[in-house]
């Protein structure tokens, strides 16, 4: 039995190793000036990333996390794009726990949200869900937490084709800082 834990401890660092060890190889993005990298994320936990603010103010618990199967050595500003899967969406409100369904807005309304950038957030850290200690956080099932801070929801959500893993989303006129 021992030698069993051992082992498999050992193959899941080598496994984390070079899963590190990729990311590093494979996600440098070549920097476009006026890009923002961004992440794809399903529905509707693209809007609860983005409305932290309100659950915040009512004592809700708040999604600052974004659990990825993958890491990045990159950090900073991340626009969050609301997949166009409306499948995957419906999934999600027929599979919610009673405490996450009191958090969800009708699904009706995040439809329009489809294929969207809806938010801008400073991902300012990653950790595994191992090195986590107990984090009471309910949206933290990892493996990897992205850690997001300072995320605001776009004035109103600007379309885009999402992509898996970093892709870099250019900004509409309108939401660029004046140079």
């Amino acid at each position: 039995m021992i030698r069993t834990v051992t082992h498999t401890r050992q193959a899941g660092r080598r496994v984390r190793d070079n899963v590190e060890r990729m990311a590093k190889l494979l996600d440098e993005l070549p920097r476009e000036p006026g890009t923002v990298p961004a992440i794809t994320v399903h529905q509707p936990w693209a809007y609860l990333l983005t409305a932290g603010r309100l659950f915040a103010r009512r004592g809700q618990p708040v999604k600052t996390v974004e659990n990825r199967t993958w890491l990045t050595q990159y950090r900073g500003p991340l626009a969050i794009h609301a997949a166009n899967n409306p499948a995957a969406m419906r999934r999600v409100y027929r599979e919610a726990p009673d405490w996450l369904a009191g958090l969800l807005p009708p699904a009706e309304e995040l439809i329009p949200t489809l294929g969207h950038v809806v938010g801008l957030a400073d991902l300012y850290r990653i950790t595994h869900i191992d090195d986590q200690p107990c984090d009471p956080n309910p949206f933290a099932v990892g493996p990897y937490l992205w850690h997001l801070r300072t995320v605001a929801p776009l004035p109103r959500p600007v379309p885009a084709k999402g992509r898996q893993r970093l892709w870099r989303w250019t900004p509409t006129r309108e939401l660029r800082r004046p140079a």
